[in-house]
């Protein structure tokens, strides 16, 4: 079986999580690759790939913006399968992203063989306090185990996807509503500097929607940022700050995610 996994990861959760279901995969004998989303462009395995897998993270109960972008841009799939599986610091609303993604990709033609969410350490310090490594590395080692378990069970349409609770529709308007009305996108990270940068241009090279421009050698971020947090998360100095109140709080980045690769 030949399986193709398009992912996208801020800061490095989801990319872990699908390079270990690709790992997974080929244990078991199957051909696995993975590819980032962040270009845009399809893999050129694209078409002979026999079962599509896309790995991302939930944002505000929804789907990153650049990840539901591609998967409209996809061409028709005439019933080729598919899976999801996704990333969150909690997964008490697992099943309104995952049935998001699942509508779109249906639309496309796609046959959903089902999918999951792992949580992972929560890298959104916009609100949350970034768990310290120890306990961060704790919980990226459960995720990747069941990261392993998910590549064992899903060839054969499992586990399947829940259709989502009351809660989690009233959830939903709400990521409607910070969307489209506050633009939760612009307003929630509000990014700066403090006088600790060093105009390495680190977090210019590695936005994922080239949203950071250099000015007078200070970072300006503009109107379409994805709200990941790789820049505040990996920048060396712990320079870039919110107005929420960023100072005190831990960084984290997936342990095994290296900046280097990023920029290349």
């Amino acid at each position: 079986m030949n399986i193709l996994i398009y992912y996208f990861s801020g800061t490095g959760n989801s990319k872990r999580i699908a390079d270990v279901a690709a790992e997974g995969f080929k244990q078991q004998g199957h051909s696995a690759q993975v590819k980032s989303i962040e270009d845009g462009q399809l893999d050129p395995q694209h078409l002979s790939a026999e079962i599509h897998g896309f790995v991302f993270p939930v944002y505000f109960w929804g789907i990153p913006r650049i990840m539901e972008k591609f998967m409209h841009t996809l061409p028709p799939a005439s019933g080729k399968k598919s899976f999801l599986l996704l990333t969150a610091g909690n997964v008490y609303a697992k099943s309104l992203t995952l049935n998001q993604a699942r509508k779109i990709l249906e639309k496309k033609g796609y046959a959903m063989l089902g999918g999951d969410t792992i949580a992972m350490p929560d890298s959104f310090i916009v609100v949350y306090d970034p768990p310290p490594v120890d306990k961060a590395t704790f919980k990226v080692k459960a995720a990747e185990g069941a990261a392993a378990a998910f590549a064992k069970k899903i060839l054969s349409g499992e586990p399947k996807i829940q259709k989502s609770s009351f809660s989690e529709i009233i959830m939903r308007f709400m990521y409607v509503f910070y969307r489209t009305v506050i633009k939760f996108h612009i307003f929630w990270p509000g990014f700066r500097v403090d006088n600790k940068c060093n105009s390495c241009e680190i977090c210019a090279k590695i936005c994922p929607v080239k949203n950071i421009q250099m000015v007078g050698g200070k970072p300006t971020w503009g109107k379409h940022c994805e709200a990941c947090m790789r820049c505040i998360q990996l920048c060396p100095q712990k320079a870039i700050q919110t107005y929420f109140g960023s100072e005190k709080k831990n960084r984290y980045k997936e342990p095994h995610l290296e900046i280097k690769d990023l920029i290349n």
